[in-house]
């Protein structure tokens, strides 16, 4: 990934997505990816660096999002065919 130390992935993942890109965004030092960004206690973090870990994570967050997904599409299918057996049961066991 990046150049950054466990200690400071460590800060980024403990002050959530949101803080971070605060931060990134209030940061008065240059907006190119080599400028460094201040107000963590870890150490030196430049805003490329930030930016791709802001990215992985976004990353990671949409799989998250498309497994959810995914197992709720499963849910409602397996719903959908519970109520169509049901229906079928009581049709034909109706006598």
């Amino acid at each position: 990934m990046s150049g950054l130390t466990q200690s400071q992935l460590a800060e980024l993942k403990r002050s959530g997505l949101a803080v971070v890109r605060a931060k990134l965004a209030n940061s008065r030092t240059g907006t190119d990816r080599g400028a460094s960004v201040d107000g963590f206690e870890s150490g030196m973090m430049t805003r490329g660096e930030i930016e791709d870990w802001l990215g992985e994570q976004d990353r990671l967050d949409l799989k998250r999002q498309k497994a959810r997904l995914r197992w709720a599409a499963i849910a409602g299918w397996v719903g959908l065919i519970a109520i169509v057996v049901t229906a079928l049961a009581t049709i034909v066991f109706q006598k």
